[in-house]
């Protein structure tokens, strides 16, 4: 399925139900929305770009504010929620 991310403005949510659920033979696909969210992770470079295409859904969902800033403490928060093992750590 994919696109569990930036495809609304309950992102949150959605991952909520999703880590939520029995971990016995469940198998999420990642999708575009994942993809990129990783590599905005992995290089903090891509911040901006991200935001600009549907990228604010998700950090809002949370109640963060995002900022065009490299890893702000939102941007560090929202990679550790998900899981992403190369966010770094909040300032």
């Amino acid at each position: 399925m994919g696109d569990y991310v930036d495809r609304g403005p309950d992102s949150q949510a959605t991952l909520d139900i999703l880590f939520n659920r029995s971990p016995q033979r469940q198998l999420f696909l990642k999708g575009n929305h994942e993809v990129f969210l990783g590599n905005v992770l992995r290089d903090p470079s891509l911040l901006t770009k991200w935001l600009h295409v549907s990228g604010l859904y998700t950090p809002t969902s949370y109640g963060l504010t995002p900022s065009p800033t490299p890893w702000g403490r939102g941007t560090a928060r929202i990679g550790a929620r998900i899981g992403a093992r190369d966010a770094a750590p909040a300032p």
